[in-house]
């Protein structure tokens, strides 16, 4: 159990995919199916756990699409991925449900601060039923740079939030995006201990200090 006293924070600031929801299976296959449609020389190389907490857009110029096709693709890997959501193929992480009501019904605020697109995030919520518990929503559609940089996070800074505020992430992008943008940072999920983060084991943690 961690000895960080969570109770100080007001609003949580939680990234949605791979922190909240795991979505790795959906987004994995949505990228292959949209890869291996258009250059199959890519798919053979492709990892998406090398690009977790990028969004689409900045996957796909990564790999070097650009323009109209950069669009092609990106409208195409977002119409699989929201299929698999329809699908079943997203699941919430155990722990986030029971976590968010606690926050909630301490009179905390909640919001998303995610790389998807709003329609992406927004199909997951609601799929999910923890779209009621959100008090606000920002994402890549906000932004010009997605993370690591911090525009997400400054951005809902910018809204009328109460402080002090903590992030939760699970990625590598997240994690800096959230650190660039000045604020504490909650690492669930992670593979490996990353500086200046508040380590946790499980959502329960977190819980069971409120």
């Amino acid at each position: 159990m961690t000895c960080h006293d969570f109770n100080k924070y007001k609003t949580w600031l939680f990234d949605l995919d791979g922190t909240l929801i795991d979505s790795s299976y959906a987004h994995r296959l949505a990228y292959h199916e949209t890869l291996n449609n258009r250059t199959r020389q890519i798919i053979s190389d492709f990892r998406y756990d090398d690009y977790k907490g990028w969004s689409t857009e900045e996957v796909f110029i990564s790999l070097g699409f650009r323009d109209y096709t950069l669009e092609t693709m990106i409208k195409i890997k977002q119409e699989y991925y929201r299929k698999y959501v329809t699908l079943g193929k997203i699941s919430i992480f155990p722990g986030a449900t029971e976590l968010l009501e606690t926050l909630v019904n301490t009179g905390r605020t909640v919001s998303i601060v995610t790389g998807s697109s709003r329609a992406s995030a927004t199909l997951a919520l609601d799929y999910l039923g923890i779209r009621p518990m959100i008090t606000d929503l920002v994402t890549t559609d906000d932004v010009k740079q997605g993370k690591p940089a911090p525009d997400l996070y400054r951005c809902a800074l910018s809204k009328r939030i109460t402080q002090p505020v903590v992030a939760v992430e699970d990625s590598l992008a997240g994690v800096y995006a959230a650190q660039n943008a000045q604020l504490p940072v909650v690492h669930v999920h992670y593979d490996s201990f990353i500086p200046g983060t508040i380590p946790i084991d499980s959502f329960d943690s977190i819980i069971e200090v409120l």
